[in-house]
């Protein structure tokens, strides 16, 4: 009779254990599911905005061409300078120079006759 009571119990444990993990599951979907919607609500929002900056930039830059393409030039200098930088840090240090040879003192010139 033990071993009746013990698989029952065992039975039960399972089918309960099993219970709680479906409805962990469906309550962890539905929270992915509002997760989602949420995210595509901000992520549209977010497109909504950028588009709208967008059109003001084009807007200034075309009101005013002169500074825009100031602002353009130096973000462009800024950005092949870091560029430039970056490969040279990658690249690692030089090997030292080699050293020159000596040079040969001058020959006196010779004396003018006059």
């Amino acid at each position: 009779m033990a071993d009746t009571d013990l698989n029952t119990t065992v039975d039960d444990a399972h089918a309960e254990a099993h219970a709680k993990i479906d409805a962990a599951a469906e309550q962890a979907k539905s929270l992915i599911e509002g997760a989602q919607e949420e995210a595509k609500s901000l992520l549209a929002k977010a497109q909504e905005e950028a588009s709208a900056l967008l059109g003001r930039t084009i807007q200034a830059a075309k009101d005013n061409p002169k500074l825009a393409a100031g602002i353009a030039a130096g973000a462009a200098a800024t950005i092949a300078g870091g560029a430039y930088a970056a490969t040279k840090l990658k690249s690692g240090p030089k090997p030292p120079a080699k050293p020159r040879a000596p040079r040969k003192p001058p020959a006196k010139a010779a004396a003018k006759k006059g």
